[in-house]
């Protein structure tokens, strides 16, 4: 058997959650945001501190924007993808994924 899986950090535990269902046919009682403990990953930034990228100056800001053009669009089709995927879980299975 196989499958075709796409997840994102920034939705990291709905991610987990479609790759379970996906290998097992089933979702942890967790995956549901309704749950009395909802699945919470640990996050680590490796001692990088997060930044407003507003607060970077426009020409800079711009070479960014140039320079990531092609992983903002490969970001777009894989959201759009993982979305797609996970509302057909919820549909599926009757839990909420995405609400938390």
């Amino acid at each position: 058997n196989a499958f075709e899986w796409v997840g994102l950090t920034d939705l990291l535990e709905p991610s987990v959650c479609l790759l379970h269902y996906q290998a097992n046919g089933s979702l942890p009682a967790s995956c549901d945001c309704r749950a009395a403990a909802p699945l919470a990953m640990p996050r680590f930034n490796h001692g990088v501190e997060r930044r407003d990228h507003e607060a970077l100056p426009a020409h800079l800001q711009a070479a960014l924007d140039e320079h990531t053009a092609v992983d903002a669009q490969l970001f777009a089709a894989g959201l759009r993808l993982l979305l797609g995927r996970l509302r057909r879980v919820e549909e599926a299975t009757g839990a909420s994924l995405l609400a938390c």
